[in-house]
């Protein structure tokens, strides 16, 4: 674990759980079926993987996306 997410860790309030997970390769294969079907969906969309997952790192075990529209 790192310094970072350490220091995150020490933040959270002592009365709530935090669950970690390792990094999940299937992450991944989820995220890229995800965004496949959002742009089609809605391709005015700026749709991008991002999070633990995307960063390959420790984390919640789930897919965050983040969309923009400018429209």
């Amino acid at each position: 674990m790192s310094i970072e997410q350490s220091e995150t860790l020490q933040s959270v309030p002592k009365d709530q759980l935090c669950h970690l997970h390792p990094w999940d390769p299937n992450t991944h294969v989820v995220a890229k079926e995800m965004l496949q079907k959002i742009r089609r969906l809605a391709p005015n969309l700026d749709v991008t993987f991002t999070g633990s997952a995307a960063l390959r790192i420790l984390g919640k075990n789930d897919v965050d996306l983040t969309a923009t529209c400018n429209t």
